[in-house]
């Protein structure tokens, strides 16, 4: 006769020993993926960080980088603004249509803004350091000598936008970190209250001293902050700005400088200046109106009043005695290209 086996099974002792070995060796393993998790989400938020701020410097660099006139403001520019910086720079100027006829120069100019305006917390006004940009046509007018108003025929500008651009840099970069923009060259401070922002002054202090000079013509540098925006998750995790000390704390910040040199920004005197002049006739003695070169304007008409003779102008209340600027309020600035002069 055959004699059945009795199988045995786990007791409840041994299934919970097996449990609790089980138990600590998931736990073992989940201790080491956190630490692995965080630094995946640092590094993320890291690269993403340093996108954000690239976009904006590669963006500022290649905008000016070969405008023919600058002008910054620390106002939103008028029409009169728009008039008197075409008027400085392109009165006078001709191109010859397609008819043959020489007319004077027409094309666009952009004004650009850079709005450090200070952001709701929940987020319901438009992110910090919005970036937008304006064109509009224009149509070059005359301008004799400065002292000589006679057929002074005004520029004029249709302040109807030739584009509008609200958001230059992609909407989706404002979602984590805003910007915040400064003339001049910044770093961030390395001291125990790190975060807060600091005018280098090796930089910018006279070329006579071993510097760059303050922010201009040939130091046309422009400080760009990229810092936690102020949403739920970044002021839970204590990396939004402290606006209740002075200088402003900006916890996970990162500054870039985009710096670029203005090869199209020229002396104005090189320009030849033409006008409506008298031209008369050696034979019938007849007097026509011909448009000629008045060597009694060169060197006069594009000269921005109180600034020499170069094509680069900003309101000096804008700078401090370091030729720098305050992260604060909004930036606007003018700028034209050689290829928007309709020649």
């Amino acid at each position: 006769m055959k004699v059945m086996k009795k199988v045995k099974g786990f007791t409840l002792i041994e299934l919970i020993v097996v449990m609790a070995i089980f138990g600590v060796v998931l736990f073992a393993a989940m201790s080491l993926m956190t630490p692995t998790g965080k630094i995946l989400n640092t590094t993320y938020s890291m690269e993403q960080k340093a996108s954000t701020l690239l976009n904006a410097k590669d963006y500022l660099e290649q905008t000016f980088h070969y405008a023919e006139y600058i002008q910054v403001m620390g106002s939103e520019p008028t029409q009169a603004d728009l008039e008197r910086f075409v008027h400085e720079h392109y009165a006078g100027k001709l191109h010859q249509n397609a008819s043959g006829d020489m007319v004077y120069s027409s094309g666009e100019i952009h004004v650009m803004c850079l709005d450090n305006s200070t952001v709701a917390a929940d987020g319901s006004s438009h992110p910090g350091g919005q970036i937008s940009t304006w064109t509009y046509n224009y149509t070059a007018g005359d301008k004799k000598a400065d002292d000589d108003a006679t057929n002074d025929i005004p520029s004029s500008v249709d302040m109807t936008n030739v584009k509008h651009e609200e958001w230059v840099i992609n909407r989706a970069n404002y979602t984590d970190n805003w910007y915040r923009f400064s003339l001049g060259v910044y770093h961030l401070s390395d001291t125990v209250a790190s975060g807060s922002l600091t005018p280098d002054t090796d930089v910018m202090k006279p070329q006579l001293e071993g510097g760059l000079g303050g922010f201009g013509q040939n130091n046309f540098s422009i400080s760009v902050l990229s810092y936690p925006a102020i949403t739920a998750r970044n002021t839970e995790k204590g990396i939004t700005p402290d606006f209740s000390v002075t200088p402003v704390r900006y916890p996970s910040g990162s500054i870039s400088v985009a710096s670029t040199n203005l090869p199209n920004i020229v002396d104005n005197r090189q320009h030849t200046a033409w006008n409506w002049q008298d031209d008369t006739d050696p034979t019938t003695g007849a007097t026509t109106r011909a448009i000629k070169e008045d060597p009694a304007k060169n060197g006069s008409k594009l000269t921005i009043a109180g600034n020499h003779d170069h094509a680069f102008e900003i309101d000096p209340s804008l700078l401090d005695a370091n030729g720098c600027h305050t992260f604060d309020g909004q930036i606007y600035i003018i700028y034209s290209y050689i290829d928007d002069d309709l020649v």
